[in-house]
């Protein structure tokens, strides 16, 4: 996998960005905030292959007021191919500038960014305790959790009644038996995040002009789902199909739908990515 749109980020820029109000308030409470990089030491020490679903809570919270330290070289690639903040623990009695995650999520998410967490600085890339995505981080941006959208998360335990308000622009709304065809607003749909899936499709899946749409179907969960302008008549085999459009869903909130272009729909009907956002001037 080639660089995303986001290999120009400055480092030492990102490294001493604008500090927010929040980010005050935790300079105040540091000691409070070095505790939970502690009780991060003691859940990495745990055996990885004991760490169960209580594990993994018990890490969400402490990891997102945790103190962290970054390096001038915090920026990697990692083995998916994807580029990660890399969040150190900071040393016992540490004098380093810290941050924590919660106060850097925006930045990140917006810059396309994951987040992998370090037990120490001299850890090797491949030793990392915990990977988060992108998508995961656009969740704690846009819907303050973990675990995506609440709405699809509530579908997955209750079909909720579909309203026009799930997520389409009512000006672009089709309506065809129990199925929804339109636009995604940009709340289901950020700019950045369009942008991200503009290079993806193009890049990697080598579509010339990436289109999409937002489809909601009573039947489906989630039953809101973004479309892409490419068909499983195209890929080669189903292992390929799974393994190509994955890569697409590290951008996206769990449990975000995505689905391919049925293969009776016309690419023009569908509207350009690109309409979704603005390039990035040079």
């Amino acid at each position: 996998m080639t660089n995303a749109p986001n290999a120009k980020i400055d480092v030492k820029g990102f490294l001493g960005m604008h500090v927010s109000p929040a980010t005050q308030l935790y300079f105040q409470d540091r000691q409070l905030y070095l505790g939970h990089a502690q009780q991060l030491r003691y859940l990495f020490a745990v055996p990885r292959e004991t760490r169960d679903a209580s594990w993994v809570k018990k890490f969400q919270f402490f990891a997102w007021n945790a103190a962290v330290v970054l390096s001038e070289e915090a920026i990697f690639r990692g083995p998916d191919g994807f580029l990660y903040v890399r969040l150190n623990l900071p040393p016992s009695h540490c004098s380093a500038e810290t941050r924590c995650l919660s106060h850097i999520c925006f930045f990140l998410a917006e810059q396309g960014l994951g987040v992998a967490f370090f037990a120490s600085a001299d850890d090797n890339r491949d030793n990392a305790q915990y990977v988060i995505s992108n998508g995961v981080l656009e969740s704690l941006r846009a819907y303050n959790t973990w675990n995506g959208d609440p709405t699809d998360r509530e579908e997955i335990r209750k079909k909720p009644k579909l309203t026009s308000e799930d997520g389409l622009e009512t000006s672009f709304m089709e309506q065809n038996g129990e199925v929804l065809v339109g636009d995604p607003t940009p709340r289901f749909l950020p700019a950045h995040t369009a942008r991200f899936l503009h290079w993806q499709l193009s890049q990697e899946l080598k579509i010339e002009e990436p289109r999409i749409k937002m489809l909601i179907d009573r039947e489906l969960v989630p039953s809101r789902n973004l479309v892409i302008n490419k068909k499983f008549s195209e890929f080669p085999d189903s292992e390929t199909t799974a393994a190509r459009t994955r890569i697409l869903t590290w951008y996206l909130p769990p449990r975000r739908g995505l689905m391919l272009m049925p293969e009776d729909w016309i690419q023009n009907q569908m509207t350009p990515l690109k309409d979704f956002f603005q390039p990035i001037s040079d």
